[in-house]
């Protein structure tokens, strides 16, 4: 029987998705201010399990996903001019972010903030 998440990481999970920080979210969740300090001991398999369980039930699947990977892959801006036709541009900052986020979904390689290497691999998750 697998283990359930505790009420606790469902309720960090939670905050995390409404837009709070990390930090706010563990102590609003009943964390101590240790470990909400210290967020990496709360992450892991289970949180991300639980992030994937409550995109699911939003239905946020990885079809949805891939739609606006693809959709801000393909990102483009107006220039307008006030003599002349408004023109659409690619807009390769965009474009850029999206790769990046693409890149790591995909699981390759990504600098972490110790500027050491670290394979990020997701589909063990999505094969559950």
């Amino acid at each position: 029987m697998k283990k359930q998440p505790s009420v606790k990481l469902k309720k960090y999970v939670k905050g995390v998705i409404e837009g709070k920080t990390k930090q706010q979210a563990a102590i609003d969740a009943g964390y101590s201010k240790t470990t909400a300090t210290n967020p990496q001991i709360i992450e892991g398999a289970a949180t991300f399990k639980t992030l994937l369980k409550t995109f699911e039930k939003e239905g946020i699947d990885c079809k949805w996903i891939t739609r606006k990977v693809k959709e801000g892959g393909e990102a483009t801006k107006l220039v307008t001019s006030p003599t002349g036709p408004d023109v659409e541009y690619p807009d390769f900052d965009q474009r850029g972010k999206y790769l990046d986020r693409a890149l790591k979904l995909m699981g390759f390689e990504k600098d972490n903030h110790e500027g050491v290497k670290k394979r990020i691999v997701a589909e063990e998750f999505f094969n559950d």
